[in-house]
């Protein structure tokens, strides 16, 4: 029964994730536009034991092209048999999140080379920040997955995908997800995380890494993919397909033929999982955007971008393929105005379509550049949009009947129990946003700004980090590398 001064539980009804663009007519005429695709135009697979397995599982391939002709009833087949919703762990073997479905977490996006301190200045990527950006992710609750955001451009370019796993193992138990750049590079990442959580078997079971694959836009497999595929398939390591077509550039303009396209490409890669692995797990990163026309650029905070978000999780919600994407995105290059309602604006409507994992904390500037700082003020606005689609209790206790009929003639709400004790869970208490009246605005003369209250909140979260289990691995993780380095 409800306290009279507390409430009991998590009542509260959540907005609907229902935020939707095609109508199921809509999506089904994508859908057989799609296997129309790959069966008469086909996709290009640049590896040549990736096209045998194709051609043995009934693909029809011209090898003189490189390409793969997928008839209706392997793609139908595949969609059957792959891995749907599944968990993904820690390192100590807990369930962190489930990967499917319509629940969703945050994390960062990768990979970085410029990094942007609290004043403007950049700072090229290295090992240390990346084991720096492993750490701070270990802390923040509302972040479940590590996605490496710092390139180790200290490192030789072709070690760098191992490195940024290893800074992620050894400064977090969270699950990761991250590329790998070869079939040998795939190789030790996975041999890292079997030896972090006791054995390949144990690994197999509780995945706790996911591998980052781009897709060749416009409908190709690349090299690398096939064999990131090829050894991820071992051990059943997800592998999440990543698809950024670009509206006017690498694909249709129109967003439905870019829908079309992206789709086309993330089934391929699935079909090829799938014969290597029947029932592997897997999953799409939708990243899909317009190429701006008058300013020559890449974006991802555009209007028609939550537009191609929407539509995107929809058709794999449609397939049940679980879902990664760039939702808290800005085309903004200063902390501004505009970085604030692109973040918003796309954050909010990635996480009211149903996305699993909500990245791009701490991005900014088309996706070219990182900030510590902007990850925590980030986080506020995280904290707005799960407040908002948090919605509102409505039941016998929340409607205050008894708590009107107290103050109905004193009016000393503000005094009362009932406030005392339920506004900080009924309010969300924000942590670097500023309320404060003008005139307390004025008297601090403006020193306070956005940008510092986010470092100071930064340093806070830093100085919190206890986790050890990785540090004591770390020499462990060397000597693997050292041995595929050979």
């Amino acid at each position: 029964m409800m306290n009279k001064y507390g409430l009991e539980g998590e009542n509260f009804m959540e907005l609907a994730k229902n935020f939707k663009v095609l109508s199921d007519e809509d999506i089904y005429r994508v859908h057989m536009e799609v296997l129309e695709v790959l069966w008469q135009i086909g996709i290009m697979v640049e590896d040549k034991e990736s096209l045998k397995i194709l051609e043995k599982n009934g693909a029809k391939i011209n090898y003189e092209l490189k390409r793969a002709y997928l008839p209706n009833e392997l793609v139908k087949h595949t969609l059957d048999i792959m891995s749907g919703s599944y968990g993904f762990y820690d390192v100590e073997g807990k369930k962190c999140f489930q990967f499917g479905g319509f629940d969703s977490t945050y994390a960062t996006a990768g990979y970085f080379t410029s990094i942007v301190d609290k004043d403007g200045i950049e700072h090229q990527g290295t090992y240390e920040g990346a084991l720096r950006h492993a750490k701070l992710m270990e802390v923040i609750d509302e972040v479940g997955v590590q996605v490496p955001a710092v390139q180790p451009c200290d490192i030789p370019a072709e070690l760098q995908d191992v490195y940024m796993y290893k800074a992620s193992l050894v400064g977090t138990k969270k699950p990761i997800h991250s590329l790998a750049n070869s079939e040998k590079g795939a190789e030790c990442i996975i041999e890292m995380n079997a030896e972090m959580v006791g054995g390949a078997d144990i690994l197999e079971a509780k995945p706790r890494l996911m591998f980052n694959l781009c897709t060749f836009s416009p409908l190709g497999i690349r090299q690398d993919g096939c064999e990131v595929i090829r050894a991820a398939s071992k051990y059943n390591v997800p592998c999440i397909f990543s698809t950024g077509t670009m509206a006017g550039a690498t694909a249709p303009v129109t967003l439905a033929g870019s829908i079309v396209q992206s789709f086309a490409e993330v089934i391929g890669h699935i079909v090829l999982a799938q014969c290597y692995r029947p029932g592997m797990r897997i999953g799409l990163l939708t990243a899909s955007r317009i190429f701006d026309m008058k300013f020559a650029a890449c974006t991802v905070a555009t209007p028609e971008y939550p537009i191609l978000k929407m539509a995107s999780l929809q058709m794999a919600h449609y397939y049940g393929i679980p879902t990664v994407g760039i939702g808290i995105s800005a085309d903004a290059n200063t902390f501004d105005a505009q970085y604030g309602w692109e973040k918003l604006m796309n954050g909010l409507f990635a996480r009211q379509s149903g996305m699993n994992v909500i990245n791009g904390l701490g991005t900014f500037s088309q996706l070219n550049r990182y900030s510590f700082e902007a990850t925590v003020m980030d986080l506020e606005i995280v904290r707005v949009i799960e407040r908002i689609c948090r919605g509102i209790e409505v039941n016998d206790f929340s409607l205050a009947y008894d708590i009107l009929e107290e103050e109905g003639v004193k009016a000393e709400f503000l005094f009362n129990q009932h406030t005392l004790k339920n506004f900080k869970t009924e309010f969300m208490m924000p942590i670097l946003t500023d309320r404060a009246p003008y005139p307390t605005y004025v008297a601090r003369a403006r020193m306070d700004t956005l940008i510092e209250r986010a470092a100071k909140q930064l340093d806070k979260l830093e100085s919190s980090y206890k986790y050890t289990y990785g540090l004591e691995k770390e020499e462990e993780l060397q000597k693997i590398i050292d041995r595929y380095a050979k």
